[in-house]
């Protein structure tokens, strides 16, 4: 007399390696989508920058490319302090600083960026600034 036997029934292998297949697929294109919109983003590099401020004055200061009135605030830089600033956009080939105090503009620095990563990012405010704002009649502060 034949046995018989019962198996418990379970998917074909193909169904399950279509499955995995489709699983994988799906990272790998989600994978490429990814990196492709990454480049196409163009985020801004960024460098981490240090002002000197010798001068007689908390100075405020703005960067921007030659040419471009989109002015980046950097921030106020007190008098005869190191301030550092991280994360500041690049600015291309070209920097343009702005100062001023109290709203009273006290002139510009044109750097070329080689020289600003020759030195280190670091800038140092001119004197010429202190001298305007005198001339401005802008007082120290106490």
């Amino acid at each position: 007399m034949p046995v018989l036997s019962t198996r418990p029934h379970s998917p074909p292998r193909t169904s399950r390696n279509i499955r995995y297949a489709l699983v994988v697929g799906a990272a790998a294109v989600a994978g490429v989508l990814l990196w492709l919109a990454l480049l196409l983003l163009d985020v801004p590099s960024t460098v981490d920058l240090t002002v000197e401020n010798p001068s007689a004055y908390d100075v405020d200061i703005d960067a921007r490319r030659p040419g471009d009135f989109k002015v980046l605030g950097l921030g106020t830089s007190e008098t005869g302090t190191t301030r550092s600033f991280h994360q500041v956009i690049d600015r291309g080939d070209t920097w343009i600083f702005e100062f001023s105090t109290a709203g009273v503009p006290a002139g510009s620095l044109e750097v070329a960026r080689e020289d600003l990563a020759d030195n280190g990012w670091r800038v140092v405010i001119p004197e010429r600034v202190t001298d305007e704002l005198r001339r401005a009649g802008v007082e120290t502060p106490p």
